[in-house]
């Protein structure tokens, strides 16, 4: 039972264990009393915040109020500053002139890098006052740009314009080389999520693997990484042998939603990541339509000698640049749900919310079928509640009191 959850993409650390009970699986063994008192105060927790749902009042204290109290303050220093009369703003065709400027800098340095010129020399050939040339050269040493990597300094002395010119563009042209902390770096991320790449075979990342060892150069890496690529699981390689041969997948199958687990022969044809989860794009001959399954909910798996001819009306572009088709475009429903504080972080780094008081935050989440979303949120183990619609509060509802009868414990 933990290797199963183990498998499952899970909010933060801590709070994965609700997953088991979530899963809709049926343990083949007692769970021990601490999971069992673990799922029972979750989903007593769950159900209270259902009968009592938590506040939304929108507060100043988390990110999204520090964000908005920070864009405010910029943009009241903004108008105190144009108000003031100051220059800080930068008109568009004032980089021409910055352009302009340095391209004459650099045609005139010499062979050490420095040249000093007369300022009047200076205005005439780029049709500009000594007024405007000072302000250039402030904002040309602020930059400090040139071409082909070059760096310009320039100061006015006296009716004269010294400038220092570092050539930069020859040491620039030769081939950029990885460091060892690059090369070390590279080479663990090859080895701790080459195997779960879903590519062909694993020989291009050995090769990769290979050539970054032969270039590296310096001390030797305080980690030192494994020469071998894994080739990840063995769900994952049948199935990328599958897409790779157009041969039939026969898979066993736990429907979250319906709570059941079946027997499917599918046609594979890609596979795609969100949000922590590998999902197989197939053509499932038992529905006769596309389907996604998620690789860590497949019981078995079992690659057929029987090859497929690819179907021309599978359409995978929406899985190519959409991933899984959960935005508003294709999820007819959405839900407002409330994330605890003590989630509400993990959720911010992985979806556009609205901050609360406390610490709490409220997004919506885009669902295809209730059931998805109640499985969905059973996750988070009482740390997430739907406020709307609420079709979607009554299923978790009663989901919950289902859980509850079936871990013995009271609901009234």
């Amino acid at each position: 039972m933990a290797r199963s959850c183990s498998r499952r993409a899970s909010p933060p650390r801590g709070r994965s264990s609700a997953g088991c009970w979530a899963s809709g699986r049926r343990p083949r063994s007692s769970p021990p009393p601490s999971l069992r008192e673990l799922a029972s105060e979750q989903l007593g927790r769950l159900q209270d915040r259902l009968d009592d749902p938590p506040p939304t009042a929108t507060g100043h204290g988390g990110r999204t109020g520090r964000v908005a109290a920070a864009r405010r303050t910029a943009g009241d220093a903004a108008g105190r500053r144009t108000r003031d009369g100051g220059d800080w703003q930068v008109e568009v065709d004032r980089f021409t002139r910055l352009t302009a400027l340095a391209s004459y800098l650099l045609a005139h340095c010499g062979p050490d890098g420095a040249v000093d010129l007369p300022v009047e020399r200076v205005c005439a050939a780029l049709a500009t006052t000594p007024a405007e040339l000072r302000a250039d050269v402030r904002l040309l040493n602020l930059v400090n740009f040139g071409g082909d990597g070059n760096l310009l300094y320039a100061e006015l002395r006296h009716r004269r314009l010294e400038v220092q010119c570092d050539l930069a563009g020859p040491a620039l042209a030769r081939p950029a080389r990885l460091s060892p902390l690059q090369a070390d770096t590279l080479l663990l991320a090859v080895e701790l999520v080459g195997g779960r790449i879903p590519s062909a075979s694993t020989g291009a990342l050995r090769s990769a693997a290979e050539k970054i060892r032969a270039a590296r150069h310096g001390p030797p890496p305080m980690l030192q990484s494994s020469p071998a690529v894994s080739a990840g699981d063995d769900t994952m390689t049948l199935v990328n042998a599958a897409i790779r041969e157009h041969r039939l997948l026969h898979i066993e199958y736990w429907s979250e939603g319906r709570d059941e687990l079946t027997s499917r022969t599918v046609e594979p044809y890609m596979v795609v990541r969100q949000r922590g989860e590998w999902y197989a794009v197939c053509f499932c001959r038992r529905s006769q339509a596309v389907r996604t399954f998620r690789l860590a909910t497949m019981r078995s798996v079992r690659l057929d000698e029987e090859r497929f001819e690819p179907r021309a009306d599978v359409e995978l572009d929406l899985y190519r640049h959409e991933g899984m088709p959960a935005s508003r475009d294709y999820a007819p429903q959405t839900a407002s749900v409330w994330y605890s504080p003590a989630v509400a972080r993990w959720v911010a780094e992985r979806e556009a919310v609205r901050m609360l008081d406390g610490g709490a935050c409220l997004t919506d989440v885009p669902y295809l079928d209730t059931p998805w979303l109640v499985h969905t949120l059973l996750r988070f183990g009482g740390e997430a509640v739907p406020l709307a619609p609420p079709e979607a509060v009554a299923a978790l509802r009663q989901t919950v009191l289902r859980l509850r009868e079936r871990y013995g414990t009271r609901t009234g």
